[in-house]
Formats: structure tokens, C-alpha cells, sequence
């Protein structure tokens, strides 16, 4: 009796199992996704680089710095991670700019920069340092101009300022906040 239960209960154990094959061939399954890595494959990588672009009299421009860069032919953009650019203004004091990472142009003249961006601006006889910061911003090189639609905190020796929107030109030295300005001046001591 002990050999015929047994028996049974594999009989039951092998049933069950055909059963339960059959029955996951019945199930429709979703079709494979699919993505084409084509369009977001890179052709090159950079690591710790510089790219120095001078003017027409030959002197020093800009600089762009990375720890790496990676180029897209896809969309002929490069991703920076961090970035940092220097405007250089000689005489006048440069203009030195940096972000968690940023997206340029094969031609490097416009820029997208994003995540903590900090703008600082040197010292130089009559214009005092400056400090930006902001979210995002967009940087054209060759015309030295700059613009963000997020807050933005400007900071130098004796004022705070605060707003939504940034335009700013590197050449002239102007900023402006575009909605929502606040103004805190301290008077030196």
C-alpha cells in the first residue's frame, strides 16, 4: 500500500509538471524592448584635457577643462564632466565659469551649462570680484555672453542680489537679473 501511494504521488508530481510547462507556453509574453544605442553611442573620450581657442591677435580667448569629455556624432555634441571655461579679458579681469557638467558644441562656441553652475569674476583695479551662482546656464564663448532662466544669487565685496533670470555679457561686465530682484547693500565700514 506504502509503494502504491508513492506511486501516485509521483504520478501527481509528473502530471502537475507537464501541466504547468504546457501552461507557461500558453502565456503571451511582451515583446523584447528595444533601444537603439546607435543614436547614443559615443565615437571618442577625453580625460583630463584642455582646449584653448585664441582670437585674431593671437592671444589666449577661452579655455575649457574637463576631467572627461565624451563626443555623440548622433547630435555632434560633447558631454564635459565637470566643466570649467575662463573667459579671458586682458586687460580686464577674466571671467572664470564652472559646472557639474556641461554640453557643447562640436565648434565649442556655445555651451550649455548644468548643475551648480558658479560664475567668478577677478579682481582688477576699479571692478571688484563677483560671484554667480545658478542652476543652469547658457554660454555663447565667442560672444562672450551668457544667459539663465533659473534663480540666481549674485554676490561681491559689499552687496547680495537675488532673482529669477540671468543675462550677462562678459565684454561690457554686465549682468542683470531679470524678475524678482532683491538688493542688499552694506555699507563699508
Amino acid at each position: 500500500m506504502l509503494r502504491f501511494a508513492q506511486g501516485i504521488g509521483i504520478a501527481l508530481l509528473l502530471v502537475m509538471a507537464v501541466l504547468g510547462l504546457r501552461r507557461d507556453d500558453d502565456i503571451e509574453t511582451a515583446p523584447e524592448f528595444v533601444v537603439d544605442m546607435a543614436a547614443q553611442r559615443s565615437d571618442y573620450y577625453l580625460e583630463s584635457f584642455i582646449i584653448r581657442t585664441f582670437d585674431a591677435a593671437g592671444l589666449l580667448a577661452r579655455e575649457v577643462t574637463g576631467d572627461t569629455l565624451t563626443h555623440y556624432p548622433a547630435s555632434n555634441t560633447a558631454r564635459i564632466e565637470p566643466v570649467a571655461v575662463v573667459i579671458h579679458r586682458s586687460p580686464a579681469p577674466d571671467w572664470h565659469i564652472s559646472a557639474v557638467h556641461g554640453d557643447m558644441r562640436s565648434d565649442s562656441r556655445q555651451m550649455r551649462l548644468l548643475g551648480d553652475v558658479l560664475i567668478k569674476r577677478d579682481t582688477i583695479d576699479s571692478e571688484q570680484a563677483l560671484r554667480v551662482e545658478t542652476r543652469s546656464l547658457n554660454l555663447d564663448a565667442d560672444l562672450q555672453t551668457f544667459a539663465s532662466a533659473d534663480p540666481t544669487q549674485m554676490t561681491s565685496a559689499h552687496w547680495h542680489s537675488s532673482g529669477v533670470g540671468l543675462s550677462g555679457d562678459a565684454k561690457s561686465g554686465e549682468l542683470r537679473l531679470l524678475d524678482q530682484v532683491k538688493i542688499i547693500y552694506e555699507h563699508p565700514r
